[in-house]
């Protein structure tokens, strides 16, 4: 080989490592690249992780706060005062006591007619009276059924046409006490211009103080209180 010819053999040589060195850079641009691209995608998701997190620790917290006031109305609801009055008396049915509870009250006086809402079809007024005879007499004067209520919002729909047929100002709601505060809120929206009392028959607050530790009892404050929660939800619509 001559001198001629060895700077040629060096730039041939020289292009070769330049091509070697350009095909091994791609491959690690790339992986680094895709390294960079893993890191930020595992980034945000435990970004997105973390604010998940939090959410779900708020809305139980909000939760388990609504819950505890919702107990407390049950079991502490507010006692209905012992000269208390009103125009009308409801009771809704579902639960024993109910309408023995609302015939007491109108044989005291505190209204001047009662309303049984959400009579089955196929109950008569007959069986109704028979079933509550301590009220009988009270049947034949003062007292009205209705059968088009199949739920608690039917309730207040067929009672207010009944309130306002009445032309009565005030009423008496007469119904459980886990089903008291939806029962108001469902009234209450229905009929804004009618001040309501409540009574509420015990059935919860009747229990010992650690009332959630019966697994009935709790089964049946929880059932209540998301309905209580979809109600108020369906009422801001």
């Amino acid at each position: 080989m001559t001198q001629a010819d060895q700077p040629a053999d060096n730039t041939v040589a020289v292009e070769r490592y330049t091509q070697k060195a350009a095909k091994t850079a791609k491959p690690q641009k790339a992986r680094k690249a895709i390294a960079a691209t893993g890191r930020a995608s595992l980034a945000l998701v435990r970004f997105f992780s973390s604010l998940t997190i939090i959410a779900a620790v708020i809305l139980a917290g909000i939760a388990i706060g609504g819950f505890v006031d919702f107990s407390q109305q049950v079991t502490r609801p507010k006692a209905l005062a012992s000269d208390a009055k009103a125009d009308g008396i409801v009771v809704l049915t579902g639960a024993p006591a109910r309408i023995e509870k609302g015939l007491e009250l109108l044989g005291e006086g505190r209204g001047q007619r009662l309303l049984i809402s959400g009579v089955g079809a196929q109950t008569s007024d007959a069986e109704v009276k028979r079933r509550n005879p301590a009220g009988a007499n009270l049947f034949e004067c003062c007292v009205d059924t209705e059968r088009l209520a199949e739920n608690t919002v039917g309730n207040a729909e067929e009672s207010a046409k009944w309130i306002k047929g009445k032309g009565y100002a005030s009423i008496i709601l007469v119904t459980s006490d886990y089903h008291m505060p939806r029962s108001l809120m469902a009234f209450r929206q229905r009929l804004p211009g009618v001040t309501i009392q409540s009574y509420s028959v015990p059935k919860v607050s009747a229990m010992e103080a650690q009332w959630w530790l019966d697994q009935g009892a709790l089964r049946l404050m929880i059932n209540e209180y998301i309905k209580y929660i979809g109600a108020g939800i369906r009422n801001r619509f």
